[in-house]
């Protein structure tokens, strides 16, 4: 009896391919294919093969061969739609599950395959479903249980993705990818401790685990343990040195670390590795701008927006980067287009307020300037006042709540609205900084104090005080200016008066150097003590401290001439009467500029480069101080012609 040739191959090539030897069972299908090129089961097992060898592009010209000549087999069109989803063809990969499921429509795994691709497909809803219908058929399988939790975290449903994580567990206790997933899960739910426990669960069952390293070095980074996610980091990259996510995660850490050098090597590394990735250009742009490096931070933000165009937060971020160098029509260009991109991204339209405003903008700069309440850093304050926000309405018989946001600075200048809100006719409380509350509360106007910290007295709408201008639709022209709207108490201006008696006939100027140590732009806007030395040489000038933060300090012996009362200014009003009694202050951007313009005195104010937007640009004069001058930095960091000028100045003053 003649034995078939081809049915002879055949079983050799089954048998090899059975026990694994793959290399060995190709050549044999291919030899078949070769005597008879649509022969059905070796087209659909070579293809199998093929795809097990990870040769996709043949996997995928024999499979579609195999299903042309079998389009009732299952498997074909299963194992088809396997390599077209490892291809990234994921339209035609659905194609060809949805095929196989029809014709196999009990099969658990198709039902899990086709998932798998339209969750790629970012179509969460019809992935949920047939994860649900796989379990319906076999409810014990961890790893789709694990899809399930994966699709339902896409619908951002993290409290139900993480009992089913808890439930693929419950099955397979030791399932490293369940393990991470589920801290996902939880530190989504802010369930810190449990996310961190979840996360080095992961990492016990898999050492070499990069994505759990990735996402426990996130938790310890937010809980500022910075020493134990860069050891972690470090670990991970010895088992995965060009990984480029590890190297972005070992930035971030860094940089939040305030390790800004390295942290730019890390971004930098990741670039190398990954030079299309778009994020790590944008990382790359944080971390130089935090180092000020503006130039480099612009670059990098327009390399990720090359990248991405449409990627909000860089044109955001960019556009910070642009009004800090003073190129606020771009800034402005870039925040709008973020906007158009993300509507409703609170920090780009606060971002455009700020560069509208500094360009004089003001009606629209402080409508824009008002999502500011939108931001994560002031969002969790406007949730803790109840009631309506006051607009300008009437208030006749009912109660307004104006309160202090921000800081010292901001209250002194604003409160200046205080007598247009009074013409509401509504009784008017005000909520302010203690240092602050016996110059203010004595202002006529108000019925009831509160200081930050105190109860609140009950009312009927409240409103910001920065944002009492956009209130009365504030234009340059409209601003308040009845100079002087603070006044010192008297009996604490005579007292004042007496200790400076002895100072003859020498002009009387009051210092200020140095920025709250707190403020973000700290250390932009102060100065040290040292660097004002050209002052002390000026003859007929009796100088006088009003720095009560000593940071940055400076060496008090190279300035012995500088008379320090500081310790006994214990508020504001102690301050105001004292300034009352001076010729002049010099003072950097800080509060006290703002209290001795509100009380009508000269004060020359020395601003950074890129100065607050209540300054505007270009001009020496504000329109919010009458008696103010500004003296500007010409380029960024110049301070020592900043000095020259005021000196040359103070001297014409004698």
């Amino acid at each position: 009896m003649n034995v078939n040739p081809i049915v002879q191959l055949l079983e050799q090539a089954l048998a090899l391919h059975q026990a694994g030897q793959l290399q060995q069972a190709e050549p044999i299908y291919r030899q078949i294919l070769a005597m008879h090129g649509d022969q059905p089961d070796a087209l659909r097992l070579s293809g199998i093969l093929l795809l097990q060898l990870g040769q996709l592009p043949r996997a995928i010209e024999r499979l579609t061969r195999a299903a042309a000549v079998q389009p009732q087999s299952f498997d074909v069109h299963s194992a088809l739609g396997q390599a077209l989803a490892q291809s990234g063809r994921l339209t035609e990969a659905a194609g060809a599950f949805h095929r196989a499921l029809s014709l196999n429509p009990q099969s658990a795994d198709a039902h899990n395959d086709l998932a798998n691709v339209l969750l790629g497909l970012d179509r969460p809803d019809e992935a949920i479903s047939l994860y649900q219908a796989s379990l319906a058929i076999r409810s014990d399988s961890p790893q789709v249980l694990n899809n399930l939790g994966s699709a339902l975290c896409r619908k951002n449903l993290f409290n139900q993705a993480a009992a089913v994580y808890q439930q693929a567990l419950s099955l397979m206790p030791d399932f490293p990818e369940g393990q991470c997933n589920l801290g996902i899960a939880l530190q989504n739910l802010e369930q810190r401790e449990a996310a961190i426990a979840a996360f080095e669960k992961a990492l016990a069952l898999r050492p070499q685990m990069m994505e759990a390293s990735i996402y426990l070095a996130d938790a310890m980074r937010e809980q500022k343990r910075f020493d134990e996610g860069l050891d972690l980091l470090h670990q991970a990259l010895v088992h995965h040195p060009n990984d480029p996510d590890l190297h972005s995660s070992l930035g971030t850490m860094l940089q939040a670390a305030e390790r800004l050098p390295e942290a730019v090597v890390a971004f930098r590394q990741a670039i190398r590795l990954a030079p299309q990735r778009y994020e790590f250009q944008y990382n790359l742009g944080t971390a130089l701008s935090d180092q000020d490096d503006l130039e480099g931070a612009i670059s990098a933000y327009r390399h990720a927006l090359h990248l991405w165009p449409d990627y909000p937060n860089a044109h955001n971020n960019l556009g910070n980067a642009l009004l800090d160098t003073l190129q606020v029509k771009q800034a402005e260009r870039e925040f709008r287009r973020a906007i158009a991109l993300s509507p409703e991204l609170p920090s780009a339209h606060f971002n455009l307020g700020v560069a509208l405003l500094m360009q004089g903008n003001l009606r629209e700069g402080f409508q824009e300037f008002d999502w500011r309440w939108r931001t994560p850093e002031l969002v969790l304050s406007q949730m803790r006042l109840s009631g309506p926000r006051w607009t300008g309405e009437r208030m006749e018989g009912r109660r307004l709540l104006l309160h202090a946001e921000q800081g010292f600075g901001d209250t002194i200048q604003f409160i200046r609205y205080l007598p247009r809100a009074v013409e509401s006719g509504g009784t008017i409380l005000l909520a302010c900084q203690p240092e602050l509350a016996r110059l203010i509360g004595a202002l006529p106007g108000i019925s009831q104090l509160a200081t930050q910290g105190d109860r609140l007295p009950p009312y009927d709408a409240h409103c910001p005080l920065l944002s009492l201008p956009l209130v009365f639709e504030t234009e340059l022209a409209t601003v308040p200016l009845q100079i002087p709207y603070l006044k010192a108490d008297e009996i604490l201006k005579s007292k004042w008066r007496a200790r400076l008696q002895d100072g003859g006939s020498d002009l009387k100027v009051g210092l200020t150097w140095a920025s709250r140590p707190k403020h973000k732009l700290t250390r932009h806007k102060s100065i040290s003590l040292d660097a004002l030395e050209p002052l002390k040489g000026i003859s007929g000038v009796k100088y006088i401290s009003l720095q009560k933060i000593n940071e940055p300090s400076g060496s008090p012996s190279k300035f012995p001439e500088l008379i320090d009362w500081t310790s006994e200014l214990t508020d504001f009003a102690e301050t105001a009467a004292l300034i009352e009694n001076l010729d002049l202050v010099i003072s950097v951007d800080t509060a006290v500029a703002h209290l001795a313009g509100a009380l009508g005195k000269r004060v020359w104010v020395l601003l950074r480069y890129a100065s607050d937007w209540r300054w505007l640009l270009d001009r020496n004069d504000s329109p919010w101080y009458p008696t103010m001058r500004l003296f500007r930095q010409p380029k960024i960091g110049d301070w020592q012609s900043v000095i020259e000028q005021v000196c040359a100045e103070l001297k014409c003053l004698k």
